[in-house]
């Protein structure tokens, strides 16, 4: 998909200090060519403490969504003489089928957030988010998920531009209606487009021993349509380093697959690794673990510096629950915290969780309109 050549631009009342405008075709600072011989971003872990550790109520409340969403069309199906089966007679993974579509849509917006025109500053090309886009668009498109190019947006801001895992969004606790949200509130206030059911990127840096991307909040939620709240749909964000974009400066993470794996937390999927309960623990369950039927189980995540053995047979290629006999560890998975260059799949089951999560917990649900107080 090419963006059309008009510029896009938002029309936003932001302060003196915050500029939103069109993309230098080139910035001043062009990438490292030779990027593998960079530095590479010293973080902590891949992902922000919400995906790697969701709070067992969101998770509880998504659980009981998809039970809900998925007895009830059971329900329909045998009212309407589509199944004569009973309810009782249907496996959790036939009842989830039911409300699985074959294929979705999903409007996409893409928000750089830079803090001047140098390289480290986040000023990148417009061609490096075109790829990331694009890279996402072919990515999804294999599990039957549509990205539509919303549009892109650059905003110069230098007080937002650092973010801040795990800063929670929302109004302060002790703040009166209409009081400024949290600190980093603000960016998605002004950038945001559409509802629960639009997927917003942004593209900005990271704190320093922080992560490469993050999620927020994770696992998504059902929410009665009627009566969504806007902070549910302010707060919601997938967040990016920068320097994972296609071609940018990270040694580890250049080739744009951050933005995928934080866009699958978005559609609802757990790291592979995921454990429902504290401690290294091989769920036998196949829809135990990360609840896809599947990805072998896979008790601790591999990471991007354990290089990216190619074959099963190799005595480095690492199967955490080696003896449970159901298959060694998803390294080449999107979801498992491997280096770039070694992950290019998700599963048919992942492909079916998303596409079932975006149906039960976010299609349709809106913003209130007029009603965004920030």
């Amino acid at each position: 998909m090419h963006l059309p050549t008009t510029l896009l631009a938002l029309l936003l009342t932001l302060t003196s200090s915050t500029t939103t405008h069109a993309f230098l075709r080139k910035p001043l600072v062009r990438p490292p060519k030779y990027y593998a011989s960079t530095p590479y971003i010293d973080v902590t872990e891949l992902c922000g403490p919400g995906a790697s550790n969701p709070s067992p109520d969101r998770v509880a409340r998504n659980n009981r969504a998809i039970t809900l969403a998925s007895a009830e069309a059971a329900k329909r199906a045998i009212k309407t003489g589509k199944s004569k089966r009973s309810l009782s007679s249907f496996s959790k993974r036939e009842l989830e089928k039911l409300v699985t579509p074959e294929s979705i849509q999903v409007e996409t917006w893409l928000h750089v957030i830079r803090a001047g025109d140098g390289f480290e500053e986040g000023n990148v090309w417009r061609e490096n988010v075109q790829a990331q886009f694009d890279i996402m668009h072919d990515t999804f498109l294999k599990s039957n998920i549509t990205l539509t190019l919303g549009g892109i947006t650059n905003t110069t801001a230098p007080h937002w531009f650092r973010y801040q895992t795990g800063l929670r969004f929302g109004p302060l606790p002790t703040a009166a209606p209409g009081s400024p949200v949290k600190p980093q509130g603000d960016f998605r206030c002004a950038l945001r487009q559409g509802g629960y059911d639009t997927l917003n990127i942004y593209i900005m840096g990271m704190n320093t021993n922080s992560s490469y991307g993050d999620t927020e909040p994770f696992p998504p939620v059902a929410m009665e349509r009627s009566s969504v709240s806007n902070w549910d749909v302010l707060e919601d964000a997938v967040i990016v380093n920068f320097k994972s974009l296609p071609g940018m400066g990270d040694r580890w993470m250049n080739e744009g697959k951050i933005a995928i794996h934080e866009a699958g937390h978005w559609f609802g999927l757990f790291h592979t690794s995921q454990q429902q309960i504290d401690g290294p623990y091989c769920d036998p369950d196949p829809l135990g673990g990360d609840m896809v039927y599947d990805t072998p189980p896979q008790s601790i995540p591999n990471f991007w510096q354990n290089g990216c053995p190619l074959d099963e047979s190799d005595p480095d290629y690492p199967d955490s629950c080696w003896n449970d006999g159901l298959g060694k560890d998803s390294i080449h998975n999107f979801m498992d915290y491997s280096a770039d260059w070694c992950k290019w799949e998700f599963t048919r089951g992942q492909g079916e969780r998303m596409r079932m999560q975006f149906e039960v917990m976010r299609r349709g649900r809106s913003e209130v309109p007029g009603d965004r107080r920030c």
